[in-house]
């Protein structure tokens, strides 16, 4: 979202040369002599808090961004939420051309346009949003979006007229509602519009049971003007085909008050005006026959921190390896080139046994501390709040605990991950699931 606004975009690059200077100039005060020639000592000592110190303010600086660009972006759907349509999708076309080639961002406009669109009533240009949204990972977000885009297009089928797809989208929203990334208490908060979807299809087919009791508890439980709006006009729909004219009457009256420039203020408006609801016109443009579905999981991770798929075991293991070779390499070269500067020094005395020591000494610690990162925060992210409060305030001691964890398991674990892919290629039923 940095990128969205003007300000944290430049904020952004501010920031970037600002870590650069305050890291090096940290570094460079602790220490002096890095600097100088022949000091090479000291420029491998400063190398490492040189790169700490960077993604540390990196991080500070990206995270304070990141909530700075949240609130903006929250004080814009709260236009949607407050029924001004038009100042939510004025501000949101705006945001397209600038996600062209980031494709996170750009799911997530496009999302967020087709919304403004289905509110507006325009479901014809949200069924071409919702057909550029392609961006779908197999992990928490990829459900997320799986969830929005498949609620979304059940939305322009209905409106459409079309059953059988309308049909097809909400079984796939199902499907993505018990998707093993979407955490139990992500899910919760979407079955209650599932299971308003699946009456509005119920409806549709002519079948109102139960309906007014969903759609009076969804009233109830609305916080945004706009999900009283809608609820109330479904319910106005309600009232009529059960032949309570004075009930609808009112329900549309409360929809043409509060209804800003939604879709449902323009049919309340024309009802209390004629005394008969229109409906939606099909949509004239074709519309795509088939939403981006989510990939399929074959294997679920689990909640532990060693569990994981075929997928993140092979992510983990390449990035474990690449980095200790490119360390190793590195800092053996380091420690060769001191060997030569100042003779011997350092525990062994022959220029084998220095590579080999400097570069294990490199390699090996600090692809720990990235090893112990990684799992350390799959561990914390699945902790109380109250646990990651206390992680964050004792940063420094949450680190180290970090880093004295994967001195123990990172490589180890990488080499694990290698034996049990090869034991899984030769017997594919094996180990889906661990």
């Amino acid at each position: 979202m940095i990128f969205l606004f003007r300000g944290t975009k430049i904020g952004y690059y501010v920031s970037v040369v600002l870590s650069i200077i305050g890291a090096g100039a940290i570094s460079g005060a602790i220490f002096p002599q890095a600097f100088e020639e022949g000091a090479v000592l000291q420029t491998v000592l400063a190398l490492p808090v040189f790169v700490l110190l960077l993604l540390l303010f990196g991080l500070i600086c990206i995270g304070s961004l990141e909530s700075i660009a949240g609130k903006k972006m929250q004080r814009i759907h709260q236009l949607l939420y407050d029924c001004d349509v038009e100042g939510y999708l004025a501000i949101y076309e705006t945001f397209l051309p600038k996600v062209v080639k980031r494709q996170p961002e750009r799911m997530s406009v496009l999302l967020g346009l087709s919304t403004g669109y289905l509110v507006q009533g325009n479901h014809a240009v949200a069924g071409q949003m919702l057909a550029g949204a392609k961006y779908s990972p197999n992990n928490r977000t990829g459900a997320f979006d799986a969830v929005y885009t498949h609620g979304n297009f059940f939305s322009v089928y209905l409106r459409n007229g079309n059953i059988l797809l309308a049909e097809q989208v909400l079984a796939q929203m199902e499907a993505a509602l018990s998707h093993p990334k979407l955490r139990e208490q992500d899910s919760n908060q979407f079955w209650p519009l599932y299971a308003e979807m699946q009456a509005l299809l119920r409806m549709e087919q002519g079948d109102y049971k139960g309906a007014e009791q969903i759609f009076d508890l969804a009233y109830q439980r609305g916080q945004s003007v706009l999900s009283k709006v809608s609820t109330k006009y479904t319910l106005a729909g309600i009232y009529l085909h059960e032949g309570r004219a004075d009930e609808a009457g009112e329900a549309f009256s409360y929809v043409a008050q509060h209804g800003g420039s939604t879709f449902y203020k323009k049919q309340a408006d024309i009802y209390l005006a004629t005394g008969e609801l229109p409906t939606p016109a099909p949509s004239e443009e074709p519309l795509p026959i088939q939403p981006p579905v989510i990939a399929a999981v074959e294997e679920r991770a689990g909640q532990g921190v060693f569990r994981m798929n075929r997928q993140e075991r092979k992510r983990y293991s390449l990035v474990i390896f690449t980095l200790f070779a490119v360390l190793f390499a590195l800092y053996g070269w380091l420690g060769l080139m001191g060997q030569r500067e100042f003779g011997e020094f350092g525990p062994f005395a022959s220029p084998e046994m220095t590579v080999l020591f400097f570069g294990l000494f490199g390699g090996w610690g600090f692809t720990s501390l990235v090893g112990g990162i990684w799992l350390g925060c799959r561990y914390v992210r699945k902790q109380s709040n109250g646990f990651i409060v206390v992680a964050c305030v004792f940063f420094m001691v949450t680190l180290m605990g970090f880093w004295l964890f994967g001195m123990v398991v990172t490589l180890p674990f990488a080499v694990y991950n290698i034996v049990l892919l090869r034991r899984g290629k030769k017997r594919p039923a094996a180990g889906s699931n661990n």
